[in-house]
């Protein structure tokens, strides 16, 4: 028997997790009308704050022009490290080795990119290896013929920083003609 303070109520609970499924729920309660209680667990998003990221941050390799030459990686282990790496055919052969820094290297061989790399500092040393490929060399965007394969290394961590190829392009795979 019902007591007359109290009412029956069918109560429809619909709850959706994650935008993808949703569960009803039907029951029957005896219910006291006269104390309602509302209760949240919304939890609120952090307010976002600009002041939270670094939009001038400090390069990932800093400037090492002016340290001692004992601290860079000799020219000798740069070359050992180039023959691990690359790749040798019976007519390819090293051009040039030059130690200069990161922006003697942009300026002489990236004239038409115009993208800067700020994870590099403009004052970092490295060895720029020009190796060149009279008889081709394949990649992954195709065969470039008489190429030219310019391998950046940074010359204190020994890192390679970046590897161009220059040349004739012959299957374009990516090009509409």
């Amino acid at each position: 028997m019902i007591k007359p303070n109290v009412k029956t109520i069918i109560i429809v609970a619909a709850i959706c997790l994650t935008g993808t499924s949703s569960v009803l729920a039907l029951s029957s309660k005896n219910i006291e009308l006269s104390k309602p209680t509302i209760t949240s667990n919304a939890v609120k998003p952090e307010e976002h704050n600009s002041q939270n990221y670094n939009n001038n941050p400090k390069p990932l390799y800093t400037a090492n022009k002016n340290i001692d030459s004992s601290s860079l990686i000799s020219k000798a282990n740069i070359l050992k490290k180039l023959e691990s790496n690359q790749i040798k055919t019976k007519n390819s052969f090293i051009k040039s080795v030059k130690l200069e820094t990161w922006s003697e290297h942009v300026l002489e061989n990236n004239k038409e990119n115009t993208v800067v790399n700020l994870l590099i500092d403009p004052e970092r040393m490295v060895w720029v290896i020009l190796t060149s490929y009279p008889d081709g060399i394949t990649t992954k965007a195709g065969f470039y013929s008489n190429a030219i394969l310019t391998s950046v290394y940074d010359a204190q961590t020994g890192d390679l920083l970046e590897s161009t190829v220059t040349g004739e392009n012959i299957n374009r795979r990516f090009l509409n003609k």
